[in-house]
């Protein structure tokens, strides 16, 4: 079961990704009346609904329209784009930026991007942890520019053991730290790959790490975006995140390329 909390205009060919939905269609496809994310604005009790245009971009100028081009905007709810209804949603009533405050679009290498700021953005995936139980998958995420913290990238459970708890220097697979490397802040593709009771983690198509763990059943506790455990924030731009909770050794490269060409 895929699942996708970006908003790019692409799309991914049957060859490359020969699974059901990533967030849209069976070749995943984002479409203009998917919802993508709900934003707020300071002073205004509800949020806005924010979708694609006719050609599948980001409707930036309805974000730019909402933040009277002088408000910053705020994430309410990332939508899952699959229908699965894995939506996360923000813990604080303001949520990671994605407009400035002088009403431009937050952006790394040009495309929009969303920034956490490693204080307490986080948005909440109620029942998505159980969907790594006992299973092969990939966790494929688009980030980068980290800011003075030490987190660049911190997705994954609100529980410990067994953990789940992807950065952009380390990945706790069951054990705390199963696996590290030299932290990557950089915008770049990474890519968790889990193969039976093998482990690897990618950066751009080469090999980061590699560790051995039995499959484990998750506690089922939250799963978050912007923060792992208690207490780890994100410090960063993040942009996009696709897990498929599937084996797709023989689709990773063919999905790090779409996301490649797109992003980077």
């Amino acid at each position: 079961m895929p699942l996708e909390t970006s908003c790019p205009s692409r799309e991914q060919t049957a060859s490359q990704v020969s699974l059901p939905r990533a967030y849209s269609t069976t070749t995943p496809v984002l479409l203009p009346h998917i919802r993508c994310v709900a934003f707020r604005r300071r002073g205004l009790a509800q949020p806005l609904d924010i979708g694609f245009k006719e050609n599948g971009d980001l409707d930036t100028e309805t974000m730019i329209d909402f933040s009277g081009g002088d408000a910053a905007l705020f994430v309410d709810t990332l939508y899952d784009q699959t229908g699965n209804g894995f939506h996360a949603v923000s813990q604080l009533t303001f949520g990671p930026r994605i407009v400035n405050s002088n009403g431009t679009i937050v952006t790394l290498n040009g495309e929009a991007s969303m920034v956490f700021d490693g204080l307490n953005d986080e948005a909440l995936a109620t029942d998505l942890l159980t969907e790594f139980d006992n299973t092969d998958f990939l966790v494929n995420a688009v980030f980068g520019d980290s800011g003075s913290g030490s987190e660049g990238f911190a997705i994954g459970s609100t529980g410990s053991v067994p953990r789940l708890y992807f950065q952009d220097d380390k990945w706790s697979y069951n054990t705390l730290n199963t696996m590290s490397w030299t932290r990557v802040t950089a915008q770049n593709v990474m890519q968790y790959q889990v193969n039976g009771n093998t482990q690897e983690v990618f950066s751009d198509n080469v090999t980061l790490a590699t560790a051995t763990e039995a499959q484990a059943d998750f506690n089922p506790t939250g799963f978050l975006v912007g923060r792992i455990g208690s207490s780890t924030f994100m410090d960063g731009k993040l942009q996009e995140i696709i897990i498929y909770t599937s084996n797709q050794v023989d689709n990773r490269i063919g999905i790090y390329e779409n996301m490649n060409s797109y992003w980077l």
